[in-house]
């Protein structure tokens, strides 16, 4: 029987990130940061593209709603790879612009850990910016913990989600590539003070020469501990009380490069869960449409 090893796969992924670092830092420079950040970008958005599965395609751009309301520039967005995911998109690999509803993640990619208040300030942004694009856009579980109540539906019993109160909230996470000034001692306490709550959402810092490390939810059941979407999605009704907080954690191995690649693992694990366990209603996408009034005088008709 053939074998591979895990820990080789990827840390040899780890690298490849920090190669593309290298290179766009050794042909975009200083004082080029697009160029700086293209490189490790698209570097992380093929690797997430390539694992998320047939349901989902990755894209980079901005989230829009139909009453006019834009996200920031984002580096990574996992759509359900559907139709009406998309409004705009010139070229593969350009620009989009993607409906909220079919939103399923969205990430970003930093060259470093330069400073903690920009990159957490950059974070925070990002996720404020995807709860004012999901307000009013998510669709409530009545099934909570597998107890139906009188407004429990179909789709709610066989929806694979139990502990989230929303069946398509968004999964929000930030990777760097590299430690730069990290306070590492005092992460958690950095991520959750600027108001991120310790939900579905993660921070990976990879490191070639220090391993790296990952702020993730985390909770405490019978002396075992669950992280990352698994804190939230396997609660139970008499869980309800305790909630998440957000912890940091390292891999202790003595290889750098391992040591990375195994929290990559455990993010892409943790990603991949939130997939899985999602579930989706759409809007038509005719919600987006703007007829000018003469055109509503002509056709009353048109409910839009």
């Amino acid at each position: 029987m053939h074998s591979y090893d895990v820990d080789k796969l990827y840390a040899a992924i780890a690298e490849d990130f920090f190669v593309a670092r290298a290179r766009a830092s050794a042909t975009g420079g200083k004082d080029n940061i697009r160029a700086l950040g293209d490189g490790p970008e698209k570097a992380v958005r093929d690797w997430i593209a390539g694992v998320v599965g047939s349901q989902y395609r990755v894209t980079e751009g901005h989230v829009v709603r139909a009453d006019g309301r834009k996200s920031k520039q984002i580096d990574i967005i996992v759509v359900r790879d559907l139709p009406t995911a998309t409004m705009y998109s010139r070229d593969k690999g350009a620009t989009e612009l993607v409906r909220a509803e079919c939103v399923a993640a969205v990430g970003e990619v930093k060259s470093s850990w330069y400073h903690d208040a920009r990159v957490l300030e950059s974070y925070v942004e990002m996720i404020q910016d995807m709860e004012r694009m999901q307000d009013g856009l998510l669709i409530k579980n009545s099934n909570r913990f597998g107890r139906p109540s009188p407004d429990t539906s179909l789709d709610d019993l066989t929806a694979p989600v139990t502990g989230r109160k929303w069946r398509n909230s968004c999964y929000k996470f930030l990777i760097a590539l590299g430690m730069g000034s990290c306070d590492l001692r005092n992460l958690a306490k950095n991520v959750g003070g600027i108001g991120i709550p310790p939900e579905d959402a993660w921070v990976l810092i990879l490191d070639s020469e220090r391993g790296g490390a990952s702020c993730a939810p985390h909770r405490m059941k019978n002396g075992q501990a669950t992280f990352g979407v698994q804190a939230e999605v396997y609660r139970e009704e008499n869980d309800a009380a305790v909630s998440n907080c957000w912890t940091t954690f390292q891999e202790t191995h003595s290889d750098p490069g391992v040591a990375a690649g195994r929290l990559l693992n455990l993010f892409l694990a943790d990603l991949q869960l939130h997939l899985a366990t999602s579930s989706w209603e759409f809007q038509d996408p005719r919600r987006y449409v703007r007829l000018s009034q003469p055109l509503r005088r002509r056709h009353p008709q048109e409910q839009l």
